[in-house]
C-alpha cells in the first residue's frame, strides 16, 4: 500500500508562548499515523513540545544557538483504538514567541517502522534554502519528513523539493518565522 495523506494538511498558530491547536479534518483511523512539525524563533533556545499526549519526537530536531535562531521539532504518534481529533503543541518558549505548527495523517505506512532514516539537519547559514544531507530509508512503507524553519524572514513563497508536496505557514510575534 503506498503512503498517503489522509484529510487536508492542517496548520495553526498560537502568539506569545500559547499552546496551538490543530483540529484533523478528517479523524484518523486506528493504525494511522499523525505528524507534527513544531517551529519557532528559539529564544531561550527551547525546542517545541507536544501537549498530546502520546507523541514520540523524531530525533534529529535541531534547536537555534541564539534567539533569532529557528526550533524545529517533529513529533510521530500511530493511532491507536480511540484516535485523536486534534494535536496540541507549544513552541516552549516565552511571550515573545509564537508556534507554528503543520499537521497530516498517513495511512500506509509501515505498521512497524515509522521512519527508519537517519536523520539530518542543516543548521543555521545566509540562505534561504537548506540543504542537508541526503535520506534513505531502510523498510519499504518507512516514512520521509523533510521540514524547514526560517527566522527574520516571513516568505510564503517556499518551493517544494522535486517529488515532495509542501505546506508552510508564517509565525508573526516579535520573532517571526517561516515553517
Amino acid at each position: 500500500m503506498a503512503i498517503s495523506i489522509i484529510g487536508t494538511p492542517q496548520v495553526a498558530n498560537a502568539n506569545n508562548g500559547g499552546n496551538a491547536t490543530i483540529t484533523w479534518s478528517t479523524r484518523p483511523s486506528t493504525g494511522d499515523y499523525t505528524v507534527v512539525v513544531i517551529g519557532s524563533p528559539s529564544a531561550g533556545a527551547a525546542i517545541g513540545t507536544m501537549v498530546t499526549a502520546g507523541y514520540n519526537l523524531l530525533t534529529g530536531s535541531h534547536t537555534g544557538a541564539a534567539a533569532a535562531n529557528p526550533s524545529l521539532a517533529i513529533f510521530w504518534k500511530k493511532q491507536g483504538a480511540t484516535t485523536d481529533t486534534t494535536a496540541i503543541g507549544t513552541s516552549g518558549n516565552g511571550a515573545d514567541t509564537d508556534s507554528s505548527l503543520i499537521g497530516f495523517v498517513l495511512r500506509g505506512v509501515d505498521p512497524d517502522t515509522f521512519s527508519d532514516a537517519t536523520p539530518t539537519t542543516a543548521g543555521e547559514s545566509t540562505s534561504t534554502n537548506p540543504d542537508p544531507a541526503s535520506i534513505t530509508v531502510a523498510t519499504a512503507g518507512a516514512c520521509v519528513i523533510v521540514a524547514a524553519c526560517m527566522t527574520v524572514v516571513m516568505d510564503s513563497a517556499i518551493t517544494d523539493p522535486s517529488g515532495y508536496t509542501g505546506f508552510s505557514r508564517l509565525g508573526d510575534d516579535t520573532y517571526d518565522h517561516t515553517l
